[in-house]
């Protein structure tokens, strides 16, 4: 896929990547009916390192919007972090899921896995951080 790719815009490399791996339902957001046992979202995470690896920030940035956009990760996040505690554990367990097997778990230095929790927990106040 990164050599396939290689020539198109980050954007457009994304929505072509993303066809092809949509067909994949463990690697998406909701596709799995047992997310703890299944190996989609760490493979997707691999996937993802691999893809970005020697990418600059700003393009990983692209990547963590469209994945955002892809997911409507902020929302359902919102949703956890705005409403009671327990309220919502399935979403609260997947968003965790997604984001530590996707985002978080893969990363050789501290300083990448660094990047994507900044992007994760940026958009919200330090209390709820």
């Amino acid at each position: 896929f990164k050599r396939c790719t290689l020539l198109l815009p980050t954007r457009e490399r994304l929505k072509y990547i993303h066809k092809i791996l949509a067909e994949v339902s463990c690697f998406k957001f909701n596709g799995c009916a047992a997310p703890i046992q299944c190996l989609g979202l760490p493979c997707y995470g691999i996937f993802l390192q691999t893809l970005t690896a020697g990418w600059d920030g700003l393009e990983c940035h692209r990547v963590y919007n469209f994945l955002c956009e892809l997911t409507n990760l902020s929302r359902k996040m919102q949703t956890v972090v705005c409403s009671k505690p327990g309220s919502a554990r399935k979403l609260e367990l997947r968003i965790r899921l997604f984001c530590r097997n996707v985002l978080l778990d893969h990363w050789i230095h501290r300083s990448d896995s660094a990047f994507w929790l900044t992007r994760i927990l940026k958009p919200w106040p330090m209390v709820n951080q």
